[in-house]
């Protein structure tokens, strides 16, 4: 309890105060201390660089509710050293706040990303089951990695010499066409309709258990929709020891 009191109450006050902790782009594995008047000038540069590509700095909070009506919502942003930059990384699992700097002034919170798209994952979901092509190589979790990467082991049996190029593309995302993204999409949800159920996970192990809510997707004539939680069990917690409740 005394070396518990001294961690929590002295050593990491002194360092939350002091530094900021955190990882880098290349060294996953070790933690990185920077003084946070080094961070915060990092961080400036980073933010100074942004604004020069495409990013726009927004501090009219006279359209903040304008904002918040959005169906999406907002993600919070990070900075992740590189070895020369920093690379900027979402975290679309909480919720974004704006600080509005003005005393008795409430800070508005906006949507969380994930919750927004729930709905979409779980349509999706069901269009890879029945049709695995559909989404060519897109993966839904690390079962679905392990699948892809067996199948490509066993395709290159007896293939003296495998060579693996790993790229980087430079602002990949910011220049999908977005019309292009949707014909896509339109041609995979192709129904006006689906039909969704809600369900509840138990995860349990020797050390945990938790619990989580989700949506599952199922036709009209499979009734209220439990065989597709029963497939949904069988195809992505198959590999874990859980129990799967009908919401």
């Amino acid at each position: 309890r005394w070396v518990c009191w001294i961690l929590s109450s002295v050593v990491r006050p002194l360092i939350s105060n002091h530094f900021y902790v955190t990882e880098r782009q290349f060294d996953k594995l070790r933690i990185f201390y920077y003084p946070k008047a080094l961070w915060r000038k990092l961080a400036d540069n980073a933010i100074i660089s942004l604004k020069k590509e495409n990013y726009v700095e927004f501090d009219d909070l006279h359209h903040v509710s304008k904002l918040q009506k959005r169906k999406i919502g907002f993600s919070r942003v990070g900075f992740l050293p590189k070895k020369d930059k920093m690379r900027i990384v979402a975290n679309t699992k909480v919720q974004c706040m704006i600080r509005t700097g003005k005393e008795g002034q409430r800070s508005p919170f906006f949507k969380r990303v994930n919750p927004s798209l729930q709905k979409l994952h779980a349509i999706l979901r069901k269009i890879k089951n029945e049709n695995p092509q559909a989404l060519g190589s897109s993966v839904f979790g690390y079962d679905d990695v392990y699948k892809k990467l067996y199948q490509f082991r066993q395709e290159i049996k007896g293939v003296p010499s495998v060579y693996i190029v790993i790229a980087d593309v430079a602002k990949a995302f910011d220049t999908i066409k977005q019309d292009k993204l949707v014909g896509l999409m339109n041609d995979i949800i192709q129904k006006d309709e689906y039909m969704l159920r809600s369900y509840a996970c138990v995860l349990s192990t020797k050390n945990w258990t938790r619990t989580f809510q989700d949506l599952v997707s199922h036709d009209k004539h499979e009734g209220s929709g439990n065989n597709a939680i029963k497939v949904e069990a069988t195809t992505r917690f198959r590999s874990s020891s859980c129990v799967v409740i009908d919401q």
